[in-house]
């Protein structure tokens, strides 16, 4: 997780933050968004909340529980339950952190908000732009997943699917359009390519073949594949030569 969040100036004029009952909300609203996951997610429990966020400012649990209730209430926030526990959501996040680059910071703890897990509480109206940038992040999390175990099944291999770099280049790719079944067909053929030869094999690897060749593997690969479905053709029989046609092409 990063070490913080842009804060942009232009909460002095927010309408929202100025509806608020007492700066202790104000406050809690700003310093929460430092702890932040990248998806905009964080712990909804009023005791974790006094002791991460407010650790040495003495506020009370039940000051905390007010201040998310109004901050609710003015969807500044949206709460949801996973498996029993309550986490909270910044609506805006995406807006407001432009920058944000969630394959840089690794896999959250906490589970992402859906549609299907918001607490039924007034004033909560989602933005579904934001849910749905959610799940696509949720989606290239399972996608980057899916591809470093296929690796490691496929080349005997032993990469971290945590890995930043790696997640770094299939997400690269997946932006681009590509999918989780030609990830594992350019996977195949290099390992079919590559995969007996030592020197060779040393380059199946996630930085080497989800880079910015990638599209020429994969172009490669389908070629093969084209090449092994088309129908077989009988060799053709040609007309054997006479001895006078060999003494004319000067085999004998």
């Amino acid at each position: 997780m990063a070490t913080g969040r842009l804060l942009q100036k232009r909460i002095s004029n927010s309408k929202k933050m100025a509806r608020l009952s007492c700066d202790g909300a104000r406050l809690l609203y700003s310093w929460l968004l430092a702890h932040l996951d990248s998806n905009g997610n964080f712990y909804a429990d009023p005791v974790m909340i006094n002791n991460l966020v407010f650790t040495r400012l003495g506020k009370s649990v039940k000051e905390i529980e007010k201040w998310l209730d109004e901050l609710e209430n003015l969807n500044c926030i949206i709460r949801y339950e996973v498996d029993g526990e309550v986490y909270l959501n910044y609506p805006d996040f995406f807006e407001k952190q432009p920058n944000i680059r969630p394959d840089r910071e690794g896999k959250s703890d906490i589970p992402n908000v859906s549609p299907d897990n918001i607490l039924k509480r007034s004033g909560s109206n989602p933005d579904l732009l934001h849910l749905n940038r959610i799940e696509e992040n949720r989606k290239e999390e399972n996608i980057c997943s899916s591809v470093i175990s296929f690796l490691n099944e496929k080349a005997g291999s032993d990469f971290k699917q945590k890995s930043k770099g790696s997640i770094r280049h299939i997400t690269a790719r997946i932006n681009e359009g590509h999918t989780l079944d030609e990830f594992k067909l350019v996977i195949e053929d290099r390992v079919k390519e590559w995969g007996d030869n030592p020197k060779m094999s040393e380059y199946l690897r996630p930085e080497t073949l989800f880079g910015t060749k990638f599209d020429g593997y994969l172009q490669k690969a389908k070629r093969v594949i084209k090449q092994e479905q088309s129908p077989s053709r009988e060799p053709e029989v040609k007309p054997m030569k006479t001895i006078e046609d060999l003494e004319r092409s000067g085999l004998i």
